[in-house]
């Protein structure tokens, strides 16, 4: 299976009772990590890197390791880009073979950002890739007051979707990217008008703090994507943490110290793919 495409995966899970993990990550182990829990609970995934730590690694080392890594992996798994803001970036990646970018448009102007993501669409296509839509600021309150969810702003997340021909859409319903100050408001009407109109895969962003069974009542609705970030992260540091903690006057090992993280992460990982109801889904 190894190397999936995103409109692939998505299509698959849109509309039936489970979601595709999209992980970001950081570094090898926790590559690693996310594979070992999509490879032992049979689950389709998304390894998804942010701008910052693409810039960091490089996209062509990225979408090397990663092909060396899924080669022989028995799941379907597909490389993202995600939250990129800069065009010259998003196409480099597309030209190296990552599977899909998220292009973020939400600082642009609408119909700028509307022209660059269709844009990038059309260099997608001719490189056999996807690019998922964003041209709202998502997480801008934790409490989900401000969502856009009037007619006007469903007439323009529509409009945007069938001008650009994204293959799926993160629109603003009420997520937060980071940790979670008290339990928030999802606005799942928005997700099902938008995703029973567009005919288009919705995309979950800001899920780690997200309760279980709020989750669950959105995968029914049309989210086929959905990411974790924090959760992963906490789990990053956690590993690290004991293991600096447990050191004592052991020689520094950093081989140790990547294993840690790994089976840390891997854990976490597979917590997250049991709320998105992914496991088994592999095909």
């Amino acid at each position: 299976m190894s190397v999936a495409t995103l409109s692939t995966l998505l299509t698959h899970a849109f509309h039936r009772p489970y979601a595709v993990p999209a992980f970001n990550v950081t570094d090898l182990a926790s590559v690693q990590g996310v594979l070992d829990a999509a490879e032992r609970t049979s689950s389709p995934v998304i390894v998804q890197f942010s701008e910052r730590v693409a810039r960091a690694l490089g996209p062509r080392t990225i979408a090397a390791f990663f092909r060396s890594m899924t080669e022989h992996l028995p799941v379907p798994a597909a490389l993202h880009l995600d939250h990129c803001r800069d065009a010259g970036l998003a196409m480099e990646a597309l030209r190296c073979s990552w599977n899909s970018v998220l292009y973020d448009a939400s600082d642009d102007d609408f119909e700028d950002g509307l022209r660059t993501t269709a844009a990038l669409v059309s260099t997608a296509r001719a490189h056999g890739a996807d690019i998922e839509g964003e041209f709202e600021r998502i997480g801008r309150l934790a409490d989900g007051h401000g969502v856009p969810d009037d007619d006007s702003a469903h007439d323009r997340a529509l409009e945007f979707i069938r001008r650009t021909g994204v293959t799926c859409f993160s629109p603003d319903v009420g997520t937060l990217h980071g940790d979670y100050t008290g339990r928030p408001t999802i606005h799942t009407r928005r997700i099902a008008r938008l995703a029973s109109a567009s005919g288009v895969p919705q995309v979950l962003h800001g899920a780690s703090g997200i309760p279980p069974e709020t989750l669950h009542g959105t995968l029914e609705l049309g989210v086929a994507k959905v990411n974790f970030s924090t959760a992963l992260k906490h789990g990053h540091r956690a590993a690290v943490t004991a293991f600096v903690a447990g050191g004592g006057s052991r020689p520094w090992d950093p081989l140790r110290l990547h294993q840690a993280v790994r089976a840390l992460v891997s854990e976490r990982a597979e917590r997250c793919i049991g709320t998105v109801a992914s496991a088994g889904h592999a095909c």
